[in-house]
């Protein structure tokens, strides 16, 4: 049974810092690069260049998108283990979308049915 906390006890300003964009941006820029990442996100390299380097805010629609990517990757490495075999199936087939390569169905419906697909390969359902 999970334990029970006084939420009042939670700094509210540190928590306020787990949703800054700007780290998450540059660890998702050192993991894949800045034209990969930007292609990701679907937004152009240069505008994101500018983002990384803070001479332009993060629009709140791609923040959403660099947090969706963030939650990916990070899920896509705990259930495959393995950043060669994540790239090969984001840019594979999955029956689940019709045989179209993950990456497609991100980039039109952001990260929530490819985290299903991942809980589903995690829990031996689509093995």
């Amino acid at each position: 049974m999970a334990a029970t906390t006084d939420l009042r006890r939670i700094p509210a300003r540190k928590l306020a810092e787990l949703g800054a964009i700007g780290p998450r941006l540059q660890r998702l820029v050192d993991a894949v690069g800045t034209r990969p990442l930007a292609a990701l996100l679907d937004i152009n390299h240069g505008d994101l260049s500018r983002m990384v380097a803070g001479q332009r805010p993060v629009p709140q629609e791609i923040g959403k998108r660099i947090l969706d990517l963030d939650h990916l990757f990070a899920r896509a490495i705990q259930v495959f283990g393995d950043g060669k075999v994540v790239i090969d199936w984001l840019d594979g087939i999955e029956p689940t979308f019709g045989y179209g390569p993950p990456i497609a169905v991100l980039a039109k419906r952001g990260a929530a049915p490819l985290l299903d697909v991942l809980e589903r390969i995690e829990s031996g359902a689509d093995s």
